[in-house]
């Protein structure tokens, strides 16, 4: 296996790792996605973070295979780790790389424990800024179900507005004006 990297500070190191005020934001590599299809120990020597009760959900714990053989999807996806009690959270990232128009699709998932404090947005946040200063993005967009009143608060504070409803899913945008403001916001930021 790699060497570790270190989430146990709220500082971390490896390409692609984001941090934010309360968080660590880990690309999922082949490796790391190895590691978590192999069990906790493993994780844990890797990343030096266990996975918080209910993590992987479904959806992610099914991706994991695609994400251990495609570096090019580990690019896209990320661990939402919580340096404070070295616990993986949830996870965040894009169905994949843009397509040939420069969208992504947006899609985050926390466990139940870590709901509601705000950890979704934060994460969100870093990862929209980061992303929208890539030049093949140029438009996110993000689906959830009309019910859930969590992810819609979140998705309303990062400044997606819906475009769209089919049943019980709603379909949200990025409108242009804020993307590009947030990829000026990030430029500005960089040394």
């Amino acid at each position: 296996m790699g060497s570790m990297i270190t989430v146990d500070d709220g500082g971390a190191a490896g390409d692609g790792v984001l941090n934010t005020a309360r968080l660590t934001l880990v690309p999922c590599t082949p490796e790391i996605a190895r590691s978590v299809l192999a069990g906790a120990a493993d994780t844990f020597r890797l990343l030096g973070a266990s996975a918080s009760a209910g993590w992987p959900g479904p959806n992610f714990a099914a991706y994991l295979h695609t994400l251990a053989a495609d570096a090019e999807r580990g690019r896209w996806a990320w661990l939402i780790v919580r340096p404070a009690d070295r616990a993986i959270i949830g996870d965040i990232g894009f169905h994949g790389p843009p397509d040939q128009a420069g969208t992504v699709e947006l899609g985050y998932v926390l466990t139940p424990a870590y709901w509601g404090q705000g950890y979704a947005t934060e994460a969100a946040r870093t990862l929209l800024a980061a992303i929208l200063a890539r030049p093949t993005v140029r438009r996110v967009i993000a689906n959830c179900d009309a019910r859930n009143s969590g992810s819609i608060r979140v998705l309303e504070k990062l400044g997606l507005r819906i475009r769209s409803r089919a049943g019980d899913e709603l379909r949200w945008e990025l409108p242009a004006a804020a993307a590009t403001l947030a990829a000026a916001r990030q430029h500005d930021e960089v040394p």
